[in-house]
């Protein structure tokens, strides 16, 4: 009998742990949500968002006020259809043309720099 009460206290003590740390994390992640919502009218940097349709983790919307909020006049939002969270490493096509998408934006935002610095 004793094993048996030590193991399930051991789990139920795990169980604790494991929810406090999920609830720390939920807390710190809304804090960051908070402060960076506070300040995306001052975002004047070019950014680029692309989000998965059916992400279940982080609602598309999120990424779509991001992209409607942030005072940056060079922003690009693509939500991809029928994709995921981890969007980058989705399944095919969508993974290898989000992969695009970035390193063309990338590309993009560096040829934009370079032309401006010439023309100083």
């Amino acid at each position: 009998m004793y094993p048996t009460w030590s193991s399930n206290r051991l789990d139920c003590a795990k169980r604790c742990l494991s929810f406090l740390y999920i609830l720390t994390w939920a807390v710190c992640l809304n804090d960051a949500r908070k402060e960076i919502e506070s300040k995306l009218s001052t975002i004047e940097w070019p950014f680029l968002t692309i989000h998965g349709e059916e992400d279940a983790i982080v609602n598309p919307q999120a990424s779509q006020a991001l992209h409607d909020k942030a005072a940056s006049s060079d922003k690009t939002i693509t939500i991809y259809p029928g994709a995921y969270h981890q969007l980058h490493r989705d399944i095919e096509p969508d993974g290898s043309t989000a992969r695009q998408q970035l390193l063309d934006w990338l590309v993009g935002q560096e040829q934009t720099r370079l032309s401006q610095k010439h023309l100083q």
